[in-house]
């Protein structure tokens, strides 16, 4: 049997020098190319005219290794060394030996420095693949800040935003304004932003509660809720607040 890897090919020769020749697959020279998965054979015919068989000769084609490398940690933009710190390049662990361009031969790398970085990877029938991957440098931005309009949060101005609930992403959130779900336990309120760079930051926590529905409904706001000094109360323009109790 013979082997070849995807995007190669394999030669089939008869060297014994006969007049005629006819391949399976209707080619008339001594020599053919395989490029593909398949079973070949050969009718070979003398000076006289006598034919001969040769084969079945059985080919396949085996499948090329498809590296990606993915970044650890994941930003926005994630191919970014933040404020110095390193980031892990990571080209997967399903291939057989890996040949970075730092000369070393594991699945991850540690790089701290921007440039471009690439990975011969091979599979275990021994098939090659490369790729790489270009890192840049950047800053992170200050800490964003968090205010309160109605039922909804704000962000400070950024390219790119994610608001969390308890630090866990929340789905489809990433717009500058987050409207609140009405809801009667505490919830503590982040916001994770990036820069065009993709260096990201992240706001302190907001500890909101809503113990009515009609809260939300109406417009008012009271948070921090709960609170050991200072509270915030936040309701629409359009009502006439002249005293309020707590």
């Amino acid at each position: 049997d013979l082997t070849f890897c995807q995007g190669d090919s394999v030669i089939l020769q008869e060297q014994n020098g006969f007049q005629n020749y006819k391949w399976s697959t209707g080619e008339t020279t001594s020599t053919i190319i395989v490029k593909k998965t398949g079973i070949y054979s050969l009718t070979v015919y003398t000076s006289d005219g006598c034919p001969s068989g040769a084969g079945p000769f059985n080919v396949t084609e085996n499948i090329r290794p498809k590296p990606v490398i993915s970044v650890l940690p994941i930003n926005a933009i994630s191919t970014v060394i933040c404020d110095r710190k390193p980031l892990v390049l990571d080209a997967g662990s399903m291939f057989a030996s890996y040949k970075w361009s730092t000369g070393d031969t594991t699945r991850k790398i540690t790089v701290d420095k921007p440039g471009t970085y690439s990975v011969i990877v091979t599979n275990k029938v021994n098939c090659l693949a490369d790729t790489l991957i270009i890192v840049k440098e950047g800053i992170s931005p200050d800490k964003p800040s968090i205010s309160i309009q109605n039922d909804s949060l704000i962000s400070s101005i950024a390219p790119y935003y994610q608001w969390q609930i308890d630090s866990t992403d929340i789905k489809d959130a990433t717009s500058q304004v987050y409207k609140l779900p009405k809801f009667t336990n505490i919830r503590r309120y982040r916001v994770k932003i990036s820069n065009e760079a993709g260096c990201p930051a992240v706001s302190d926590a907001l500890s909101i509660s809503s113990v009515h529905d009609y809260s939300l409904q109406s417009g008012f706001i009271v948070y921090p809720n709960p609170t050991q000094s200072l509270v915030h109360i936040s309701y629409p323009s359009s009502i006439n607040l002249e005293e309020c109790t707590i």
